[in-house]
């Protein structure tokens, strides 16, 4: 009786093991479908996948895109029978867009909030371009990739193949959000060497939580566009200001760093002119600041130093000396108080208001002046300069003012 009992549990066991590993082979074969469907592609830097179930690549060219298909990536998804939109992204390098200002500056993005974050040199910055559907029920969207000094463009677009009636609609636009936002996950799958993707992730995701909401609630007000800022401050614009000096940013005189294709054993160095304009006299100077270096502001207590510059350089493109923007962090250097001065009386005729200890190297004539008298019942202390010397008062003033009359 209890051999038998034994038989069964092991039994029982048996069988229990044997469907966890069915279960966890079902599960390996499905994964590995998933991942024998996925299509690497590599467009410049940039390193991305999509599903070829989902998505067919294209060679040839449409007619009024100016992308090649050839050197770029063009995908469109993979017609079925029932098929009402036609979803597309092309994905190229714009040659033709040289600074950061061309690829980004000019452009909008929709964010919540306008504050915009710290942004790394390492950092993918991205932004999107305002476009406007061929159809009312379209959508597409345009986003820019500015990858150190290269810029990159993804169009996406999901268009209705014929008309929309009341009786596709449904379809329609289920279909048209859902291509929309694979297309959108293909682009957040970029890669790239040596650079962190999670503002374009972040900026993806915006998009697709946007798609979702107007899906939802067709009334929702979109946020407001605002600029995209770049960080730091290009040639010409104020890096510090107070109320005695201003300091602008006078260009790049070396710029000897390490591209970013290529492992140095240096990282080499940035250099920039500083122009500093003196409030008072209006008068300017000139001051060179380093990348591996820190300068002091003179009368100001104030250090410079360089935080980091924009862009990269690279070893296929030359920089033009307006495009650099550098960010320059000022900090307020305090100066050690010295020990309070004591301040003595010295001279032939007690006229001169000295530090003690310094009575000795002071030589004077023995001669007598009206003024001198005045000096005999003025205070002898520390003045706002940090000198020894007679206070000013009105008595000292006016005792002067007769002497000289007489």
């Amino acid at each position: 009786m209890k051999e038998s009992r034994i038989i069964r549990n092991l039994a029982a066991g048996a069988i229990i093991l044997l469907l966890l590993l069915l279960i966890s082979l079902l599960i390996l074969l499905f994964q590995s479908r998933d991942y024998a469907n996925l299509v690497s592609e590599k467009v410049g830097q940039l390193e991305l996948s999509y599903d070829r179930d989902d998505f067919a690549k294209e060679r040839e060219q449409i007619s009024k895109s100016i992308v090649n298909c050839s050197t770029g990536l063009c995908l469109t998804n993979v017609k079925r029978a029932d098929s009402v939109v036609n979803a597309r992204l092309e994905l190229y390098e714009r040659l033709d867009l040289r600074t950061s200002d061309e690829c980004l500056g000019t452009v909008t993005r929709m964010v919540d909030d306008p504050e915009e974050s710290t942004v790394q040199k390492s950092d993918v910055l991205v932004s999107t371009v305002s476009v406007i559907p061929e159809d009312e029920s379209g959508l597409e969207y345009r986003l820019r990739l500015l990858v150190g000094s290269r810029c990159y463009q993804a169009d996406i677009s999901a268009l209705p193949i014929n008309e929309i009636t009341s009786e596709t609609e449904s379809r329609y636009l289920e279909r048209r959000n859902l291509l929309t936002e694979q297309l959108l996950d293909i682009i957040a799958s970029v890669n790239i060497k040596n650079y962190r993707t999670a503002l374009l992730v972040e900026k993806v995701r915006m998009i697709q939580d946007e798609i979702f909401m107007s899906q939802k609630n067709s009334n929702r007000e979109s946020p407001e566009p605002v600029k995209l800022q770049l960080p730091g401050s290009k040639v010409g614009e104020v890096v510090y200001e107070s109320e005695s000096t201003i300091v602008t940013f006078g260009g790049v005189v070396e710029d000897s760093r390490c591209p970013s294709e290529v492992e140095c054993v240096q990282a080499g160095r940035l250099v920039v002119l500083l122009i500093v304009i003196d409030r008072q006299s209006n008068s300017r100077s000139e001051l060179l600041l380093a990348t591996d270096e820190s300068a002091t502001l003179e009368n100001e207590s104030v250090t410079l130093r360089i935080v980091s510059a924009m862009p990269e350089r690279s070893i296929n493109s030359e920089i033009d000396p307006d495009e650099y923007r550098v960010v320059i962090n000022s900090k307020v250097t305090r100066p050690v108080s010295p020990e309070p001065k004591e301040c003595v009386r010295g001279g032939c005729s007690g006229q001169l208001c000295v530090e003690d200890g310094a009575g000795s190297d002071v030589v004077t004539t023995c001669e007598f002046k009206e003024e001198y008298a005045c000096y005999q019942s003025a205070d002898c202390e520390v003045q706002s300069n940090g000198r020894c010397g007679f206070t000013q008062s009105d008595e000292l003033t006016s005792c002067l003012e007769e002497a000289n009359q007489n």
